[in-house]
């Protein structure tokens, strides 16, 4: 962590920090950004910030909690918990603080996904290709868009009859409840792909038996369903060809010479 950081000369004609409800919030916001890392976080566990930040103010620990939901209300910090440890995060932090990765410590404060940031590079890295937004341009995109979301898609832990305002609350005081119902949406598409790929069952939900054909004519079953055998009218009085026709008959095999014999056969009937 750096020794400090910059506070904008444009902060005093902010509208986010003229929002806040008192001066303490507005004093809790300047105390915090000399304290945050490369990424503009730190922990957010108001009795922590109490002992590290306001180390000689008598600031009660309630009124840090609600310095702290006012401030993510009018949108000047980011706040969430991953695995009951509580973050916050100052909003347009690289705008007005030029971080160089390579001369930081190595980050270790989570983002609202709870992915911790990349390492930092080497110290001979030249400073443009050390800043934040180039060297973990991706992955800070990525956790704002998380929290955007998650914001937008939350709903409060209050009763039916009552309706949450998700900008008045905080990340780590909702239930997301979008991950069940994509789990579900997964089921009932895979389940739908399953029944349109299927093969068409019986009334009884059992797979179709595989029919075999029979060989040859002579394995066909009797009965009505029985195909009846066709005469043979096409006889020349040939014998040699005669017999041909009738063994190829009696054997059910293709004739590949079929157009042929139908020509020797027109010339003998014409003859």
């Amino acid at each position: 962590m750096a020794r400090g950081r910059m506070l904008s000369s444009t902060l005093g004609g902010s509208k986010k920090f003229a929002q806040l409800k008192t001066d303490t919030s507005r004093m809790i916001y300047m105390l915090l950004i000399p304290h945050t890392d490369a990424y503009g976080r730190v922990e957010a566990d108001a009795v922590t910030l109490a002992g590290r930040v306001l180390t000689r103010l008598t600031t009660p620990i309630e009124e840090i909690e609600e310095s702290l939901q006012d401030m993510e209300r009018v949108g000047l910090i980011r706040l969430w918990e991953v695995d009951d440890d509580e973050y916050l995060e100052i909003v347009d932090f690289h705008e007005h603080n030029a971080v160089v990765l390579s001369r930081e410590a190595q980050a270790i404060i989570p983002d609202v996904r709870g992915v911790l940031p990349p390492e930092r590079p080497p110290r001979n890295t030249k400073s443009a290709d050390a800043a934040p937004l180039v060297h973990s341009a991706e992955y800070i995109q990525s956790g704002i868009a998380a929290y955007e979301s998650a914001k937008s898609h939350t709903t409060c832990n209050t009763s039916p009859d009552q309706v949450c305002t998700s900008g008045n609350t905080s990340l780590h005081q909702v239930q997301h409840e979008s991950a069940p119902e994509t789990v579900e949406e997964n089921i009932s598409e895979e389940k739908r792909r399953e029944d349109i790929e299927a093969p068409t069952r019986g009334a009884s939900n059992t797979p179709l038996q595989k029919t075999e054909r029979p060989a040859n004519e002579a394995d066909r079953p009797e009965g009505p369903t029985a195909q009846p055998e066709q005469p043979d009218v096409r006889l020349t009085g040939i014998p040699e060809v005669d017999r041909y026709i009738l063994d190829t008959r009696a054997n059910a095999a293709p004739d590949p010479y079929k157009e042929q014999l139908d020509k020797i056969l027109a010339r003998k009937v014409d003859a």
